[in-house]
């Protein structure tokens, strides 16, 4: 399935890169997956929505910095899943897909 331009989304995503490039101006692809990293760690610590939103945020900014859709990937991805099948959860509760 092909999956075009979401205006809700693709509009976001250049809203925010745009902001992120003008304001983060010495960011590279590198540099702001070392942000997220920092960011998901202080998810898993403190699981509050606007720490969600920072990773979300970091996630669109480096989306927009090599030039992809993140909704498109999103939508390609979010199809691979429901085609796969599913293991049971492992002792953290993580399910991952049956790797045949």
């Amino acid at each position: 399935m092909s999956y075009g331009r979401c205006a809700a989304w693709d509009d976001v995503q250049h809203e925010c890169g745009s902001w992120a490039e003008k304001q983060f101006p010495a960011s590279t692809p590198s540099s702001v997956l070392k942000h997220f990293e920092k960011e998901v760690k202080e998810l898993l610590a403190s699981g509050k929505p606007e720490e969600v939103a920072d990773c979300v945020l970091l996630l669109i900014h480096y989306a927009f910095k090599k030039n992809f859709s993140l909704y498109q990937e999103i939508m390609k991805k979010f199809e691979v899943n429901q085609n796969r099948k599913w293991g049971k959860p492992d002792k953290d509760g993580v399910t991952e897909h049956v790797r045949e």
